[in-house]
């Protein structure tokens, strides 16, 4: 336990690509990350997009 060292976080990805059709819609589908039964529809809504923040970004835990 000694010898173990801060390793810092990797460097955030360059540019991120967002397709112009993404950019103007007024719905959009919400993928659900979970395991689920056979033949379950991997997505939820649609849901209407209220407002659009450009430079958000969604990162795993």
């Amino acid at each position: 336990m000694r010898h173990l060292q801060i390793v810092p976080p990797p460097s955030s990805p360059g540019k991120i690509f967002m397709s112009q059709d993404l950019i103007d819609c007024i719905h959009v589908l919400v993928r659900v990350d979970a395991v689920h039964p056979t033949l379950s529809q991997p997505y939820q809504g649609p849901y209407r997009v209220l407002r659009r923040i450009v430079n958000l970004q969604a990162t795993p835990l």
